[in-house]
């Protein structure tokens, strides 16, 4: 598909922009639509910025199970 962007945060981006109040993640109760989740990846990409990561940099990301 020459032309065509599908990583995962052009995926994100189409959502929040056609379907920003679909719901993107749901656990134990808690929702969040595609405009909370592209909002909070915003948000997250930018502190990484701000502490010197870069594109091209690899970044390890813990979680609770």
């Amino acid at each position: 598909m020459d032309g065509v962007d599908l990583s995962p945060i052009t995926q994100l981006e189409r959502h929040a922009r056609f379907h920003p109040t679909m719901t993107a993640i749901a656990y134990e109760g808690t929702r969040l639509s595609y405009r909370e989740l592209y909002a909070q990846a915003g948000r997250l990409a930018t502190a990484l910025r701000e502490d010197g990561v870069g594109s091209g940099d690899r970044v390890s990301y813990a979680g609770l199970n």
